[in-house]
């Protein structure tokens, strides 16, 4: 029987993302090999989010320059308004197959590989179209509410 338990490497050690999941592992491995396996290429939901923006800031900021995308049908072209799709089939992925060798986004490493094709991709659109579309960072902000007894504001802020 295989069991899967996933942890995070702390100061020279592993620790286990779950004690309970752990302790099961260890009475049924118990005198087992265990394998350790790298998984940073697993994405967080933000990252993988920024990274969708960024296919639609990029369609956008084609658009409103005027630019298309040309699509050979039958000897013919076709004239494309550009969409995030377009943006992540026609320009993220060939990309990223060339530069990490990786054909799907959900195999990327969670940092480098998309800082490597994020920049190759800003630097062509800034030769070739004049424009800079920068990577969508997740702003955390936290607001404070601080009332008094009778449930007057008395301060809004953002963190």
């Amino acid at each position: 029987m295989n069991m899967l338990v996933y942890g995070k490497i702390k100061d020279m050690g592993i620790v286990p993302n779950s004690q309970r999941e752990w302790l099961d592992f260890l009475e049924i491995n118990e005198n087992k090999d265990v394998q350790i396996k790298r998984t940073t290429y697993v994405r967080t939901e933000a990252q993988n989010n920024a990274i969708h923006k960024y296919f639609e800031m990029v369609s956008t900021s084609l658009t409103e320059k005027g630019l298309t995308f040309d699509l050979k049908i039958g000897g013919k072209i076709v004239k494309l308004d550009w969409t995030p799709n377009l943006v992540k089939e026609a320009m993220w992925k060939p990309i990223m197959k060339a530069l990490v060798g990786k054909s799907s986004t959900t195999q990327m490493d969670k940092v480098e590989d998309i800082n490597k094709i994020y920049d190759h991709i800003n630097k062509f659109l800034s030769e070739n179209f004049q424009l800079h579309v920068p990577f969508p960072h997740e702003e955390k902000e936290k607001e404070i509410v601080l009332k008094t007894n009778d449930d007057h504001l008395l301060n809004n802020q953002i963190l």
